[in-house]
């Protein structure tokens, strides 16, 4: 990677900061457990409003008994393509809110 392009990424995370530590303690307070479809769409829902925010087209495949599929995609002007996958349900037993949000700075 070229010294120009990791420095603007790096201003560009240090400057979303705590927008994103913001974001991160809202989807970890969100019941998303896999059986539980209103929280794990709840939480696509949420997902999808930040990436269309960010300009991409979204597709919801609906789902019956567990939460939607997203699929987001964004044009670009380049030859390379870039795919990012992930998941929005947790590992949380039914009935629960969520994880305690909390944040730990452990020095070394």
């Amino acid at each position: 990677m070229n010294a120009s392009i990791e420095k603007k990424l790096k201003d560009c995370f240090l400057n979303k900061n705590l927008e994103m530590l913001e974001m991160l303690r809202t989807i970890v307070n969100i019941n998303s457990q896999t059986h539980y479809k209103n929280g794990v769409e709840y939480l696509g829902q949420l997902m999808t409003e930040k990436m269309i925010g960010l300009g991409f087209n979204i597709e919801v495949i609906k789902q019956k008994e567990f939460g939607n599929q997203i699929i987001s995609r964004k044009e670009g002007k380049g030859q390379r393509r870039i795919l990012i996958m992930g998941h929005l349900d947790t590992v949380l037993p039914g009935g629960k809110k969520g994880f305690p949000f909390r944040i730990k700075w452990f020095l070394y």
